[in-house]
């Protein structure tokens, strides 16, 4: 028998890292995967052509939440030990991560190697900086989206640039 559950079902629980100091487990609702899975695509442009470089493990639950969307979509999402290789390599079309993981990825990037104008760059955790939307800017050319926010909550702002940014429902 299959059980369809319910919009406030219990669908999946999650461990938080802790980033208010204590460490949590955290339910998560049908209705809350469906919102994400639903709202998310529409804000960030992912597609069934999306080619999608996860630079986070999938304890991350932006992560998890967007590569089972992207997967649902028909997206190709690829995670690799070489991501500056992967770009060229796949075609990458978008790319997801913490600024730290961004940060390295950017400072991995060859100078000689070519701008992709079709990258969208998504990074969610905190607010970039201005010097790392320059690095991103001047290495990839790509369009940014910023959101900031926590597991616990997931993304609460979209940031505008590095100091503003808009809460998100």
């Amino acid at each position: 028998q299959v059980i369809v559950p319910e919009l406030d079902d219990l669908v999946r629980i999650t461990r938080s890292s802790g980033t208010t100091g204590i460490p949590k487990l955290i339910p998560k609702t049908l209705r809350n995967e469906q919102f994400l899975f639903y709202t998310d695509p529409d804000r960030n442009g992912l597609n069934n052509l999306s080619k999608i470089l996860i630079l986070c493990p999938f304890i991350i639950n932006y992560i998890l939440v967007q590569c089972k969307f992207s997967i649902k979509l028909g997206s190709l999402v690829i995670s690799s030990s070489n991501p500056s290789l992967a770009i060229e390599a796949h075609n990458i079309t978008f790319i997801s991560g913490l600024p730290v993981h961004i940060e390295r990825l950017i400072d991995d990037i060859p100078k000689r190697s070519k701008k992709n104008n079709k990258i969208i760059v998504e990074i969610f955790g905190a607010s970039l900086s201005r010097n790392l939307i320059d690095k991103i800017q001047s290495k990839l050319n790509s369009s940014i989206i910023n959101s900031l926010g926590a597991n616990e909550i997931d993304a609460i702002l979209s940031m505008e640039d590095h100091e503003t940014g808009i809460v998100r429902p």
